[in-house]
């Protein structure tokens, strides 16, 4: 029953895309697109005791204790507090930050609606709580796309801006690399690399080498008491799922590629090589950072589990781009066509997102509904 608030949520802006995929009136499009935004920002800004971390940032919000936090989201809470004590006040002005950068981010993309729809079934929730890093997130998305388009100047500001806020946000400087040696590998080339490295990952673990690296790396680091902490906190068990879970989590996103070629094949191109080129350079590129995470999941995942974690999600995020900008290349017959399993495909996100932060999420409580319940579990 709760869930049915989080579904027909996702069925309406479907509804807006449905229309937006087959207009040609972009000023409608944007409309549509602002509407979006707008029950986006109501939904997540308007949020009581709803998401990851609630307590944490409720009770930093109220104290200011700089103790654990970045100068940068220090400097950013205090901004806002200064003229302002209420803590949903405070949410609702952080969620209309970061949405606005995502806003500037699609507008332009194609079929921005459907980029915001993949954003919201499959990342929104799960880490709207997340404060620091989804604001980190954000800003290194924008870093990202200024870097592509060689405004460094821009980048390199937007990057420290990001460090300043969550230190994750550092696994930019991966970057430069993925641009310069991945982005134009074939298939062939990267369906190796992937095999590869999954296989040095078990031969790594087989032969016990993941244990002495981070015995070697934990030795290493003392001299340093913040850098040894974090190096125990990334490669803490507790953020390990079982094995199940992890190999779960790598068929996942290996799955959505495979939708991803399958839409390039049925709408682009019958040669996926060619049809990856047709569909554009910036389309390669989002594409190369997507196939980075699948790395990382394998090849950092079973030695410092948070960092795949939290740093893979830096570049996992550049999914809810891939989609849009196949389907762009499409007619809009075929985009027609394809509705239901699109509508399908985001219905099921949604739905791995709820089971997996079900205490966290259902029943949804904001400031104008659902008041009654309480929650104990951040």
């Amino acid at each position: 029953m709760f869930d049915l608030f989080y579904m027909s949520l996702v069925f309406l802006m479907a509804l807006l895309f449905a229309v937006d995929a087959s207009l040609k009136n972009a000023k409608i499009a944007n409309v549509f697109l602002l509407i979006c935004f707008l029950i986006t920002i109501v939904v997540v800004g308007l949020r009581d005791e709803t998401g990851t971390d609630w307590i944490p940032y409720k009770d930093f919000f109220l104290d200011l204790d700089n103790s654990h936090m970045e100068v940068g989201f220090l400097y950013f809470v205090s901004s806002i507090k200064s003229f302002t004590d209420d803590y949903n006040s405070y949410v609702l002005i952080h969620t209309s930050v970061y949405l606005l950068i995502l806003y500037f981010l699609i507008y332009r993309k194609p079929l921005p609606v459907l980029i915001l729809l993949m954003w919201l079934t499959g990342h929104q929730l799960g880490w709207m709580g997340s404060q620091r890093q989804i604001l980190s997130l954000l800003l290194i998305m924008l870093a990202i796309d200024k870097f592509y388009t060689g405004r460094l100047y821009k980048s390199s500001a937007l990057f420290i801006l990001a460090v300043s806020i969550h230190q994750s946000s550092l696994v930019f400087l991966f970057v430069p690399i993925i641009r310069r040696y991945l982005t134009d590998l074939n298939l062939y080339k990267w369906v190796l690399l992937i095999i590869s490295s999954l296989s040095l990952s078990l031969l790594m673990q087989y032969l016990g080498h993941n244990d002495r690296i981070l015995s070697l790396l934990l030795e290493v680091s003392q001299f340093s008491s913040k850098i040894h902490g974090q190096l125990i906190v990334y490669s803490s068990g507790q953020f390990s799922g079982d094995p199940l879970s992890n190999v779960l989590v790598l068929l996942k996103r290996l799955v959505f590629i495979f939708v991803v070629l399958l839409f390039i094949w049925g709408g682009v191109d019958r040669n996926l090589d060619r049809g990856i080129d047709k569909v554009g350079k910036r389309f390669r590129f989002y594409l190369s950072l997507y196939l980075f995470s699948i790395l990382m999941v394998i090849m950092v995942q079973p030695v410092f589990p948070l960092l795949a974690t939290r740093g893979g999600a830096y570049f996992y995020i550049y999914e809810i781009f891939l989609i849009s900008y196949v389907l762009g290349k499409t007619s809009r017959k075929t985009r027609v066509l394809l509705l239901v399993p699109i509508i399908f495909l985001l219905s099921f996100r949604m739905l791995l997102q709820l089971r997996y932060d079900t205490g966290l999420l259902v029943p949804y409580k904001s400031v104008w509904i659902n008041q009654e319940v309480s929650r104990r579990l951040y």
